[in-house]
Parts: C-alpha cells; structure tokens; sequence
C-alpha cells in the first residue's frame, strides 16, 4: 500500500503502528533527512525546526507544529522506598497495557517511566479517573521499561500482542484471555 501510493506521487507515505524500520518514517522530500522517527506507537521529532522546517536544508514540511509539547528531561525522582513494574519488550509483546488495580480515593499518581537500552525518561501524571493506560517500545534498543511510583496504589502490566492489539492475562488455567 505503501510503494502504491509513493508511486501515484502522494508524499510524507509512512506505515503507522508497526515495528518495521525505516517503513515508517518522515523524510524531507527536497535531501532526504529523517524529520520524523517512528517506532510502534511512539514518534519522535529528528530534524524539524519550530517553524517545521528541515535543519539539513531548511524546506518547509506539512507538519504543524512539530515540537510543541516536547520537554527537557524530567528532573522528578522517587524514594528509594517506590514501587516498581519492570516490563521486558519481545517479539510477540512490544506494548503494555497499564491497568491501576487498587487506588486510594481523590489521588493522583505521577509515574516515571524509565527505558531500558536508551536514555530516555518520561513521568505520566494520571488524573482523577483515569486507571489505564498503554505504553509501547520506542526503539529496538529500548529492551524494556521501568514503571515507578510513590504511591500505596498497585498496578499491573497486561501484555499487549502486536498481532491482537488487545492486552492479555494468563487465567488458572494459563491459557491466553482477552480482556475488553
């Protein structure tokens, strides 16, 4: 579908949501710099300006705003007394989904999120409400990740299976279950 629409002219063609290298990435359309780097669920600006420019040549891109939102490293750290969820990416498994099973009443959590295999540290604030969410590998360097947090709330890693796309628990019976 992709070499399809590269061939009908149509630009900025990428694969979304899987784990193919160089598939699903932005390249300048004028010297071919990478603008955006994508990984599964996750992208990443490369060479894009703020005013959405290539940084190799300066051609203008489409993309609109490209690094509003983007932070400096978060500089937040937890007791050496935190809780943690360690969850190591395979094959069949590049996407968790994070369920909150037990939460103290009116509390916001703020989670640190750790990469393992690259430098890379995101803190997710959860708000009144929300007890889910789904993290997902960045890179194939990223081997897995850390989940910490202060809090007395417990939460737990249901695996999500590329091919399914919805996250899954072992039963007693050890068979594999979907979870709506």
């Amino acid at each position: 579908a992709r070499d399809m629409a590269l061939q009908k002219g149509l630009k900025y063609v990428y694969l979304g949501n899987t784990h193919e290298a160089d598939l699903n990435d932005t390249l300048c359309q004028n010297c071919g710099a990478l603008l955006v780097k994508r990984y599964g669920l996750h992208a990443s600006v490369a060479n894009l300006d703020q005013q959405s420019c290539c940084t190799e040549c300066g051609t203008q891109s489409p993309i609109i705003k490209p690094l509003e939102g983007i932070q400096t490293k978060p500089v937040m750290h937890h007791s050496p007394q935190a809780k943690q969820l360690i969850i190591n990416w395979n094959e069949e498994a590049q996407s968790a989904h994070i369920l909150q099973l037990k939460s103290a009443k009116d509390t916001t959590d703020s989670l640190i999120i750790e990469s393992i295999g690259i430098d890379k540290r995101v803190v997710k604030k959860l708000s009144a409400g929300l007890d889910r969410f789904i993290v997902s590998r960045q890179s194939r360097q990223e081997t897995g990740i850390i989940i910490s947090w202060d809090s007395e709330n417990e939460y737990q890693n249901l695996e999500v299976l590329d091919r399914a796309h919805y996250p899954t628990t072992l039963s007693s019976e050890q068979t594999i279950q979907f979870i709506d």
